[in-house]
């Protein structure tokens, strides 16, 4: 006896019919006629479909059993148990506000099945293993737009899919068969699933399935520009790190789930020659290439993700021989203002000047060359600093200019006073 929401009525077999006929089964409340009838595997199948997606959904279920006939909160009998030699659909999960499918009404069977008969009952997960990425072109860094652009070629191995019928079949098409899915794409589908998490804009080269042995191999060339957030804090003696995010639009808890892993014998490396770098001048590649494997979105709706990360060191002679340099050599020439007289301010106040709008001029210059950041980088700090120099010595102009002012005041107050107080005194002189 199963309970019900609220009472619960038992139901007693005793039924002994050939398979097909009418059988005759015993209750409290009399006797009840129901015909059973075999069901077919695309009866099964969507019951089982419908069993998966109530589960999913969360909601409280009561046991179909073949046994017992299933209870409610009204008296009404609604199943009837079957003899031991018919031959019973597997248990489904029903819940309250899902009515029991009746299996001998064709059309709504039929209505239920929305998929192909040769459609898995439970989805199939496919792991592809990352074998092998390469760095081809690296063109542009762009430090204002936090952009980059680059070419690369991947490999992805799916272990035994050379023997998988459905994954070696030719075509990238979704799979249908009599109008319905069967959930089960070739290798050619995958590659047109893969996207980018960070792209501005990409393109795929090239694409292409083979086997190798036993496994299928999907491979792949991309060429695109992606966003980086720089970090500037080192500025120009900075590190960046250049990250290409891949996904998959096939989600983990999807009826076509994927995962995304590591191989063991996986390879990460670019092939760019030094001398064919196009950012030589400017950057240092590092052959050291991470990657991260990871999902991303949220609630059911998780994508695989892998990331890989190039490293590029910044070189900065350009920034020190035409920036840095000269606003050391202008901060520096600030305290030329002491070579001229004491007395010509207007003089010290000229050179003072014309030095701070030259050091704020080499200041707005390296404005363009860096993205609005709230931070100060290094170089901002030695502009900065170049800057609190220069106005430091237009300071102690003016503070000279006042004391010398003041002096000047208080003595010719004093020989003023002395005239026309004591005349008497130049007379005793003579």
């Amino acid at each position: 006896m199963l309970p019900g929401p609220t009472t619960s009525h038992r139901v007693t077999s005793q039924c002994a019919a050939a398979p097909g006929t009418p059988a005759k089964c015993g209750t409290r409340a009399g006797l009840v006629e129901v015909s059973v009838a075999k069901p077919t595997r695309q009866k099964r199948l969507a019951m089982r479909l419908q069993a998966a997606e109530l589960r999913s959904r969360g909601t409280r279920t009561m046991a179909h059993s073949s046994r017992l006939g299933a209870t409610t909160s009204s008296p009404d009998i609604l199943c009837c148990c079957s003899s031991r030699s018919a031959a019973m659909p597997r248990p489904i999960a029903m819940t309250e506000a899902s009515p029991i499918p009746d299996m001998a009404d064709g059309a709504s069977t039929a209505a239920m099945a929305e998929v192909s008969p040769s459609c898995p009952t439970v989805p199939l997960l496919r792991t592809m293993l990352v074998q092998q990425f390469e760095c081809t072109q690296l063109t542009a860094i762009h430090i204002v737009q936090q952009t980059f652009t680059c070419q690369f070629y991947i490999e992805l191995r799916i272990e035994g899919g050379a023997n998988d019928e459905y994954l070696c079949k030719d075509g990238n098409d979704f799979p249908m068969e009599k109008g319905k899915p069967t959930f089960l794409p070739p290798g050619g589908w995958y590659l047109d699933q893969f996207d980018f998490n960070n792209a501005v804009e990409f393109r795929n080269v090239d694409k292409r399935t083979r086997t190798k042995g036993d496994d299928l191999v999907l491979a792949m060339r991309f060429e695109g520009t992606f966003i980086e957030l720089f970090e500037l804090y080192d500025f120009p003696f900075d590190t960046q790190d250049l990250t290409i995010s891949l996904a998959i639009n096939c989600r983990t808890t999807g009826m076509i789930p994927v995962e995304i892993k590591e191989a063991p014998d996986a390879q990460y490396r670019h092939v760019i020659e030094e001398g064919r770098f196009a950012m030589y001048n400017e950057f240092t590649l590092k052959d050291e290439i991470l990657a991260e494997f990871k999902v991303v979105g949220a609630d059911d709706r998780l994508f695989p993700t892998v990331d890989f990360t190039m490293l590029v060191r910044r070189k900065p002679g350009f920034y020190l021989i035409n920036i840095v340099y000269p606003m050391l050599l202008f901060a520096f020439m600030g305290n030329f203002y002491l070579t001229l007289p004491r007395y010509s301010i207007a003089d010290r106040f000229n050179v003072c000047f014309t030095l701070l709008l030259t050091v704020v001029a080499f200041k707005f210059t390296t404005m363009s060359m860096l993205p609005p950041v709230s931070y100060l980088t290094f170089l901002d700090k030695v502009s900065l600093g170049c800057v609190g120099c220069v106005l430091t010595a237009c300071f102690e102009v003016g503070v000279q200019g006042a004391l010398l002012n003041r002096a000047v005041d208080m003595y010719h107050g004093l020989e003023d006073e002395f005239f026309f107080r004591w005349p008497d005194a130049w007379e005793v002189g003579r």
